[in-house]
């Protein structure tokens, strides 16, 4: 059906044949110079104005780096920020800080320049397939940031890992390095968490251990301490050891809690009562290797973990 031109448009709006009739009058033609004088000021304005803020702020997809997520146990207020940042530039003079998620979360994102390192030291194996660890140390020994501690990681490997392993494990090192240095100059702004521990900077198996049964036999001194005034002889106290896995022999060879005149030699306990930390010392002596079987499975675990997944 053909259209009426003077019949009104949808809802009382001009009918199609008068908005043709406006456009065809209109000399697009005659004011494109115009147009395109309108059109280029515009791109240059918006040019200066990038540069004047000091170019385009590329995610990290275009710019390369690494991304590291904290999470704080506060707000991310604008303060918070506002030292995270101070703590990320100390650490890369081209690091980015940005809140994550709604303020309430405490989470921090720091994006670092570590590629940079990591291309470099790649070209360093890609050049040729290093033939031993000697050879890999000589052609990382400009990069500080490759201590003992990473060759000792790659040590642990079956013979002389192929080039992608290397590079796999040299991003991953950079990457641990990186976060462990903003962890630190975090903590140095904000403070270290108390009473944790930091898996991030336990090297191995062994030396996590060390830290479980030192804080194991502590909470075993003061639980002894605590039980010494309800104790009528040592024996009484043995159930704690139960508890534990340890041997209640040489604690009760070496203790007595009531020493008659006969068993002189042996220790009075009651002289540890308000001295749980000389107790433990003490009782570390008499069980160097106390926990070590019981915890390394579970701490060899948590090393791997570590490894694996980069940082704690």
């Amino acid at each position: 059906m053909a259209n009426d031109p003077k019949r009104p448009g949808p809802a009382g709006g001009p009918s199609p044949a008068a908005v043709g009739g406006l456009l065809s009058k209109f000399d697009f033609i005659g004011k494109r110079n115009i147009a395109f004088i309108i059109s280029g000021g515009s791109v240059i304005v918006l040019w200066m104005w990038v540069l004047a803020a000091g170019g385009l702020k590329y995610g990290i997809d275009f710019t390369g780096g690494i991304q590291h997520i904290f999470k704080f146990n506060r707000p991310t207020t604008s303060e918070l920020l506002e030292v995270a940042r101070e703590a990320a530039l100390a650490v890369d003079p081209s690091s980015q800080v940005q809140n994550l998620g709604e303020p309430d979360e405490g989470e921090v994102m720091i994006q670092v320049k570590g590629f940079e390192l990591v291309e470099k030291a790649s070209a360093e194996i890609d050049r040729a397939a290093p033939v031993g660890m000697d050879d890999l140390k000589s052609r990382l020994a400009e990069f500080e940031l490759f201590d003992t501690a990473f060759y000792e990681r790659l040590a642990r490997e079956t013979g002389m890992p192929s080039r992608e392993k290397l590079k796999r494990a040299v991003s991953d090192y950079v990457n641990d390095a990186t976060a462990q240095r903003l962890n630190a100059e975090l903590e140095r702004r904000f403070g270290a968490p108390a009473g944790r521990i930091d898996l991030n900077n336990v090297p191995a198996p062994a030396r996590l251990v060390d830290i479980l049964q030192d804080m194991a036999i502590r909470r075993l001194s003061a639980a002894v301490i605590r039980e010494i005034p309800r104790a009528k002889t040592t024996a009484d106290i043995s159930p704690l050891f139960g508890a534990t896995g340890l041997d209640m022999k040489p604690f009760e060879e070496k203790f007595l809690l009531r020493a008659p005149d006969l068993e002189e030699i042996k220790i009075d306990l009651r002289e540890f009562a308000d001295q749980p930390d000389r107790l433990a010392e003490v009782l570390k002596e008499m069980y160097p290797n106390g926990f070590r079987e019981s915890f390394m499975p579970a701490a060899d675990r948590i090393i791997s973990g570590k490894e694996r997944r980069g940082l704690y």
